[in-house]
């Protein structure tokens, strides 16, 4: 059996899927991997176009015929990403599969228009927007060069590559060694400590600390101020 590949428009054009064509006693691998490829696709934001492939069941497999329809689902917490693992259940006779499902999206992104170093601060003058088809959900690409900020590269770029999110990194506001104003906050009271940071941080990362009175390591994050906010 063949891979099959769906192309799906936006979120809105997922539809439930019906089990009809069962065998009498059991559901087709070819309904399972469709039902997934839908889910995975029908994720895509509005306008984007999402390509999604699902990997072979074992053709060995039998699951009973469902009685309804079958949900596709993600495991909690996980996220879209090029390749993905989706489950299928049914509810009655209860049971699931998970299959890795492939996705590609076709959406307007920032493309780099050179070759760029790790450390570089891009402007909007080194991108264009172009339609493009990338890994995963476009949503992990970024769209507008109004964003980028005076982040980082974390990673070298090649001209012609879209430009990730992850590709991106805040410029530290604490280095390693520094003293930094660690803040708690429980039950209307606020008590701030002196602490040492033991890497760099930008504002919204997490930091790791030491209490240099007690040795004591400590946990928080990064604010625009530069203090670190310790969850109560």
């Amino acid at each position: 059996m063949c891979q099959a590949t769906v192309a799906w428009l936006g979120a809105g054009a997922l539809l439930p899927l019906p089990v009809a064509g069962a065998s009498d006693a059991y559901t087709e691998p070819a309904q399972i991997r469709r039902a997934a490829e839908q889910f995975v696709a029908g994720l895509a934001a509005t306008g984007d176009r999402a390509f999604a492939t699902a990997g072979h069941l074992d053709a060995r497999l039998r699951l009973a015929a469902c009685a309804g329809e079958l949900t596709p689902f993600l495991s909690p917490g996980a996220t879209v990403r090029a390749r993905t693992m989706v489950g299928v259940r049914c509810r009655e006779p209860a049971w699931s599969v998970y299959l890795p499902v492939t996705v590609e999206t076709e959406a307007s992104v920032l493309v780099a228009r050179r070759s760029m170093r790790r450390g570089e601060v891009p402007t909007g003058a080194d991108f264009d927007v172009a339609r493009q088809r990338v890994p995963g959900l476009a949503s992990a690409f970024v769209s507008d060069a109004a964003t980028l900020g005076v982040r980082r590269l974390r990673r070298p770029i090649a001209a012609g590559e879209a430009l990730a999110g992850d590709a991106l990194e805040s410029p530290p506001l604490v280095r390693r060694g520094q003293s930094v104003t660690a803040v708690s906050r429980a039950a209307g009271i606020e008590v701030r400590m002196a602490a040492e940071a033991m890497a760099n941080a930008g504002a919204g990362d997490r930091l790791r600390m030491r209490n240099p009175a007690t040795g004591r390591m400590l946990e928080g994050t990064v604010q625009p101020d530069g203090t670190v906010a310790i969850p109560p």
